[in-house]
């Protein structure tokens, strides 16, 4: 608590709350996945089994309808070897704020695809860049879509110096990622984060899709006349996804996917 100050000693059973990214240097915007949301991520003990478990914050939210919680439902039923398992949602205002907080199982030692082999990129975030997949959308704007598509950096000339990586280990990801696809798809749900900023990758090629749950909470509408038509077409959305991010990674350069 003394190290930061500035947050919560214990939010709704979660103590020793420590920042898990950086902070953002002074004059770098960098637009969010989650759109208009805001989004900070923690580490955090658990009161009941002493477990390290990892927060997701967004900021100045809150939960739009009670029965979007049948989808954290679903998700926290969906055990699978590379799908970061999501534990509780709740909302606080432990910050200040009306937060929603999006409880995952903790990875140390984890990064991101995004940082692994696109980290170049990463570096030249300026003002007026867009995020690595956004094309101006919020979530609330997605409409039948979902998560924002892969754009363009603009000003970067994008990519790993070493250009794109070995058919062999883009093989290893493909294999991994469409296993989780297939679990999440078979109980009736949709990823909405092929993102390289949201699948983590440990050691030398083990892979996790991370953040599951987050666009299901943010965009659920529970008027929609035809929810079965609509997670057909996250789906699919999904299959889009990962072939972008196959794309992207065989060419070395995000923007490989918008050609």
């Amino acid at each position: 608590p003394a190290t930061y100050p500035d947050l919560p000693q214990e939010i709704e059973g979660y103590h020793h709350l420590v920042p898990l990214e950086p902070p953002k240097p002074i004059g770098v915007v960098e637009r969010n996945f989650f759109g208009a949301y805001m989004s900070s991520v923690y580490k955090a003990i658990g009161t009941k089994d002493g477990l390290p478990y990892c927060l997701r914050r967004l900021h100045n939210s809150r939960l739009a309808h009670q029965k979007s919680l049948t989808m954290v439902d679903l998700w926290k039923k969906l055990v699978h070897a590379h799908v970061v398992q999501l534990r509780e949602v709740f909302s606080t205002k432990h910050f200040g704020d009306y937060s929603l907080m999006f409880i995952y199982d903790y990875h140390p030692l984890a990064e991101t695809l995004k940082m692994r082999h696109f980290s170049s990129q990463q570096t030249r975030m300026a003002n007026g860049n867009h995020s690595l997949l956004d094309d101006g959308r919020s979530p609330s704007g997605t409409g039948a879509g979902g998560p924002p598509k892969f754009a363009i950096n603009n000003g970067a000339a994008g990519g790993s110096a070493s250009g794109g990586l070995p058919e062999s280990l883009i093989w290893t990801y493909v294999v991994q990622l469409s296993s989780a696809l297939r679990a999440i798809h078979a109980a009736g749900m949709a990823a909405r984060t092929m993102d390289p900023s949201k699948i983590l990758i440990f050691g030398k090629s083990k892979l996790m899709i991370n953040c599951c749950g987050i666009v299901d909470v943010l965009t659920f509408d529970a008027n929609h006349p035809n929810m079965m038509a609509l997670i057909q077409h996250q789906q699919q959305e999904d299959l889009v996804g990962l072939g972008r991010l196959v794309v992207a990674l065989a060419c070395g350069t995000l923007q490989a996917a918008m050609r």
